[in-house]
Parts: C-alpha cells; structure tokens; sequence
C-alpha cells in the first residue's frame, strides 16, 4: 500500500497523498523530527487527520502487530473487535507520542507512550507511561526494541515529562526486563498475578 501511494504522489499531485507528503516535508524543515506533529502536517496539508492514517498506515494495523506480538505471552489478550474499538476511544491516546518502527510496509515493532494529565495533576508530577512495547518476532535481537525505547524516552521528555513509567512481567519470554534495566528503569514496585484454570461448569 506504501508503495503505491508513493507513486500515486509523484505522479498525481493534486492527490491528497501528495498534499500530505508536501506538508509533512515542510513541516520537517521547520520544525525537525523531534518537533514535528502529524496533527500539525494534517493542518498544514489541508486534510482531515484521518487522513494521513488513512493513506499512512492505520491503528488497526498497529493494535493486529501489538495482538501478535503478545501471542506468546500469558496467552496474549482479547483481540476482539469490541476490545479494538475500546481501545481507539481512549481518553488519554495521543498518536504524536507514539514510536513506530516500519520495515517497508509492515510494522516491525511500536511503543504507545501515553501521559495521563489528570493523574499528574492530581499528584503533582510529570510523569510519562510507556504504555504499549512490542516488537513482532521476525525483527526481535536486532536492537529495535532498546532503539524505541530509547526514543520513547525523548519523546515524552520533549513532552515536558520528568519521568517515565511502564509496567512488565519479570518472566517475559522475550528479556524484556533486561532491556529495561540497560534503558535506565529501575524497580519501583513488584506486584503479582495469580491464574487458575477453571473448568465448565456442569
């Protein structure tokens, strides 16, 4: 799909695909990547945001990698379409925060760093959650998942927080918790979680 919207730019420019790239060009040398918002490429091209998922990419691409990544882990979650509509109305989601890494047009791996305002008001703290982690089996042991990491980290520094937060499970199949602790996370509270099979009832 990438690759034909590229072409479809280059040679229809009127199109919005080639409005988007225009802007977002524009936008970059103004701005630089750190400083770059897809809300504000989407104003400057004259389009919905929508559109830029539409043409780019969409959330449903990015929650069906997060669902496979976690496939191999405690059995994975709810992949339902009603846990995905769920999931695209929560309050605190803001894609600009957001780190993902494509391999053509696949996504090899993302982090869905969220900041959770009320909470931080409410507490008297800036503080920023790496909500989501995930890098797809066929891109693991290459470093992506310490690389999204690490801009995460920029990212929501750049966002005005002073500390990041996320949550993992000590045994993950993955190392997961290894490659935190290289990140600079340290333990801030251990917690555990019990599940016992249940059978039918008769």
């Amino acid at each position: 799909m990438r690759e034909e919207v590229l072409l479809k730019a280059r040679f229809e420019p009127q199109g919005t695909a080639a409005k988007i790239l225009d802007s977002a060009e524009l936008v970059f040398s103004e701005h630089g990547y750190a400083g770059t918002s897809t809300r504000e490429v989407a104003r400057r091209a004259g389009v919905p945001f929508g559109a830029l998922h539409y043409h780019w990419g969409s959330k449903k691409q990015l929650w069906d990698a997060d669902v496979e990544a976690f496939e191999d882990h405690w059995g994975g979650f709810d992949s339902s379409d009603a846990a995905f509509e769920s999931w695209l109305v929560r309050p605190n989601w803001d894609a600009d925060l957001w780190v993902v890494a494509w391999d053509g047009d696949e996504i090899a791996g993302a982090v869905m760093n969220t900041i959770y305002a009320d909470d931080n008001e409410a507490f008297g703290r800036r503080r920023g959650w790496l909500d989501s982690v995930f890098v797809r089996r066929a891109w693991r042991r290459r470093g992506l998942g310490a690389a999204l990491v690490a801009r995460s980290l920029v990212r929501l520094r750049e966002a005005g927080m002073s500390e990041a937060m996320l949550g993992v499970d000590s045994d993950n199949p993955s190392g997961a918790l290894a490659l935190y602790e290289r990140a600079g996370f340290k333990v801030h509270q251990r917690s555990a979680a019990y599940r016992k099979p249940m059978g039918a009832v008769r």
